[in-house]
């Protein structure tokens, strides 16, 4: 970090300068394109949909085409160019982006911003990714069941703009930080595979027990159906996308709201993802007795304790034989995809005795 600190040092003697997007960058709109407009081969073409699949500090490489009527009428994109979607159906994925590094201009479909500026690109996609922008999109993000930051609104955000040079030397540090990552979750991928590769056989040794319906075991309920108005603090509030960190949660209800709510989370009761372009059926057991108010996208399972180990129902319906029996219920052509929460309790599960449940995973 000596480089950086040298360079700040001489170049930002008073500190770095903080500006506005709108005060370094042109922000415009992307086009728009129907199905009918897509090809194999034409005009190369970045679609929003593809940005939350495949985004990443850059992209070299167009994923779709369109045909040249629609080439006419297209939003284009400049080499160095920001491409950001700025819809989704939560406030933790909106605003994701890829920095256009290719040679060429780049025609860009529709719920996006292009952002057209003077800096280091992968800079800005670096920031664009930090917790800093993420506070600020959480302010300019509106919208219930779609969230958007208009491209007008995104001129507003604030962020530091050391000198180029700076820049760069930033961005060399996390490239080196990223390829670590990177290589740190192929290790990790592997040994996901080896856990869910015995989980999986643990579980099927136990598929010859009697199988029984989960509502006769456990009791099944959901979240609030409206979307809640936030407050600055009070009681968490969850959803979907906070699966694996319930109570890292950024949202907030009033203790009045959460007042309403019937069932309330208590130790031993189990999370499970029910409406969402995900997974559906991950699971996070409930290790605390602190207040927790969750949304409609979430489904509360409260197993009978005498009967049912909540870790080895969690377990089991993670497994490929409990996957095997969501995927009978799940509405696929939904949108988004879910399973309703009377047919979650219509998924068979193996009983074994409970000691050996809560044995086999010690």
């Amino acid at each position: 970090m000596s480089r950086l600190n040298e360079l700040i040092q001489e170049l930002c003697p008073n500190g770095i300068e903080y500006k506005t997007l709108g005060d370094i960058a042109t922000i415009s709109r992307g086009g728009s394109f129907q199905k009918k407009d897509f090809t194999e081969y034409g005009i190369p073409c970045i679609h929003y949909g593809q940005i939350y699949t495949r985004y990443g500090l850059s992209a070299d490489k167009t994923i779709t085409y369109i045909d040249a009527t629609a080439g006419e009428r297209a939003k284009y994109a400049e080499p160095n160019d920001i491409v950001m979607a700025v819809t989704s159906e939560n406030v933790n994925d909106v605003c994701k982006c890829v920095a256009w590094i290719g040679s060429e201009k780049v025609a860009v479909s529709g719920h996006t911003a292009i952002i057209h500026h003077n800096q280091n690109a992968k800079y800005l996609s670096y920031y664009f990714n930090s917790e800093h922008f993420y506070k600020q999109k959480v302010k300019l993000a509106h919208g219930t069941k779609v969230i958007e930051v208009t491209p007008d609104k995104l001129g507003d955000v604030r962020l530091p703009v050391p000198p180029l040079e700076v820049q760069r030397e930033i961005v060399r540090i996390l490239d080196s930080f990223t390829l670590l990552t990177a290589e740190l979750t192929a290790e990790l991928t592997a040994r996901k595979k080896q856990y869910n590769f015995y989980r999986d056989t643990l579980i099927q040794k136990q598929c010859k027990s009697e199988k029984v319906k989960l509502n006769t075991i456990c009791k099944i309920y959901d979240g609030t159906h409206q979307t809640p108005k936030y407050t600055n603090n009070g009681i968490p509030f969850v959803s979907v996308e906070n699966i694996d960190d319930l109570y890292g949660t950024q949202k907030f209800i009033s203790p009045e709201a959460y007042a309403k709510y019937k069932i309330r989370p208590r130790i031993g009761d189990v999370f499970m993802t029910r409406i969402t372009a995900g997974i559906i059926g991950k699971c996070t057991v409930v290790d605390r007795d602190d207040d927790l108010a969750y949304y409609v996208s979430l489904a509360l399972l409260r197993p009978n304790a005498d009967i049912l180990d909540s870790r080895y129902l969690k377990y089991y319906l993670e497994s490929s034989w409990g996957r095997k029996e969501l995927n009978k219920w799940i509405l696929w052509d939904a949108t988004p995809t879910k399973i309703n929460k009377d047919d979650i309790g219509r998924v068979l599960i193996s009983l074994p005795p409970l000691d050996t449940q809560k044995g086999w995973y010690k």
